[in-house]
């Protein structure tokens, strides 16, 4: 829980990034908000200014009532039913800006996606050494994928695999790229060979693989 807590943090803190670096790309997310938010306040907007021909349809026994309790009274269903809509009205924000901004999302995706990276990538030093080292427990301990924590929430089926794994003797799982495959880093063959076994009698897919490897090449 908490290192999902961090990992979305981290996300969130990368994308202030990008709103700092690119400021009109960013504004261009806010238009769906703002056009939801002017279609919900133009429906509003009549109903608050005809509220007094509304509450004194809504409320014909009154009309014989004496002042001020008439006035007080359709003041009080007034504000109801004005609360009411605004209350529904935030509720249907999320869903309406969602809707509209589908294409200017679809945009902004495209755009951060084949934009140029905003800094030269770098492999964490602890990953490094534990190569050097050789150290799989080290490895284990600096394994992680920002895209984990929300491929997860699409996909909670995916943590009960990663749970089985771990307790079955992985060093650590972790979800490849956004999912749904999964990788599991083993001490030695033998236990990568047991893994598979008691993965793949739980009826999952599992091969196991081992190094070394060429790697990426530049070409």
């Amino acid at each position: 829980m908490i290192r999902e807590f961090v990992t979305g943090v981290r996300l969130l803190l990368r994308g202030f990034s990008v709103w700092r670096t690119r400021p009109g790309l960013m504004a261009l997310g806010l238009v769906p908000a703002v056009i939801a938010l002017v279609l919900l306040i133009a429906a509003i907007l009549p109903l608050v200014l005809g509220m007094g021909s509304i509450t004194a349809w809504a409320t014909p026994f009154a009309d014989g009532w004496v002042e001020p309790w008439r006035s007080l009274f359709r003041t009080a269903v007034g504000f109801v039913i004005v609360a009411a809509a605004v209350f529904l009205a935030s509720a249907v924000f999320t869903a309406l800006t969602l809707t509209i901004g589908d294409p200017f999302y679809q945009r902004i995706w495209h755009a951060v996606d084949i934009g140029p990276a905003p800094r030269v990538p770098a492999v964490a030093p602890e990953v490094l050494h534990a190569l050097r080292q050789g150290d799989a427990g080290m490895l284990a301990a600096s394994l992680r994928n920002d895209l984990q924590a929300p491929a997860l929430h699409l996909r909670p089926d995916l943590a009960r695999v990663l749970e089985r794994g771990e307790s079955s003797g992985a060093l650590a799982g972790l979800v490849s790229g956004s999912g749904p495959t999964l990788a599991f880093l083993a001490a030695d063959e033998e236990s990568a060979i047991d893994l598979q076994v008691t993965l793949s009698a739980a009826g999952l897919v599992a091969l196991h693989v081992h190094g070394p490897v060429g790697g990426a090449r530049v070409l």
